[in-house]
This record gives C-alpha cells, sequence and structure tokens, in this order.
C-alpha cells in the first residue's frame, strides 16, 4: 500500500519508542512525510493552579515554558529513536486526546496513525 503521509502517536514510552521506529522504517520504505504526535491531556487541569499567562521565568509565561519542555522532550524522544528530529513533523497539543489526535488527523491529511499498544 502507498501512504503518502504518517503520523505516530506517542506518550514517550518504549512501545511509542518502538512504534515511532516501525512508522520511520515505513515511511522510508513508501516515501511518505513522517510526522509524530503528543497530546498533554493534564495541561488543563494544572490551568486552575497557576495563571498561565503570567510571566514565572526569565520573561516567559508559564504556558511558554511548559511548550519549550515539552518540545526539548519531543526531540529528545525522536533523536532516541535514531532519527534527525528536523526530518519530522511534529505535534504537540493540549487537550481531550481523542479530540485533539481527531483534529490533527483531520487537518492535516494523514493516511496512516500508529499508535503504540501496551502490556
Amino acid at each position: 500500500m502507498k501512504y503518502n503521509k504518517i503520523i505516530v502517536c506517542t506518550d514517550y514510552s518504549e512501545q511509542s519508542l518502538n512504534a515511532l521506529k516501525y512508522g520511520h522504517a515505513l515511511a522510508s520504505q513508501t516515501g511518505a512525510a513522517l510526522a509524530v504526535s503528543h497530546v498533554c491531556d493534564s495541561f488543563d487541569n494544572n490551568a486552575v493552579v497557576f495563571n498561565l499567562n503570567e510571566k514565572v521565568a526569565d520573561g516567559k509565561t508559564y504556558k511558554e515554558l511548559v511548550v519549550e519542555n515539552l518540545n526539548q522532550q519531543m526531540d529528545l524522544f525522536i533523536k532516541k529513536a535514531g532519527i534527525d528530529p528536523k526530518s519530522i513533523t511534529t505535534h504537540i497539543t493540549f487537550g481531550d486526546v481523542k479530540k485533539e489526535l481527531q483534529k490533527i488527523f483531520t487537518e492535516n491529511n494523514y493516511d496512516l496513525s500508529i499508535f503504540a499498544q501496551h502490556g
């Protein structure tokens, strides 16, 4: 089967790392573009405790610091799979996992989504 766009959904687990490696191999074989996504579903729960727009460090807001940290975590995860992070599209969002992934899939026209299964 021919794929143009493949996305791997991750929670940064070892199973997700294996899924990313599989997705990368499949994308390489088919010539598809590869993307990886992570949905942070607990961010909104923290909003009650923190003012997300308050400047907390180096003139950055709490939300900016969280996003920065998640981007670094994503880059490390991709590198751990032996992939150059610059060669992959990344999606990091906040909210309900099912709704956010559905939105990403629809807006970006992915042909195949790959999820890892936990034990």
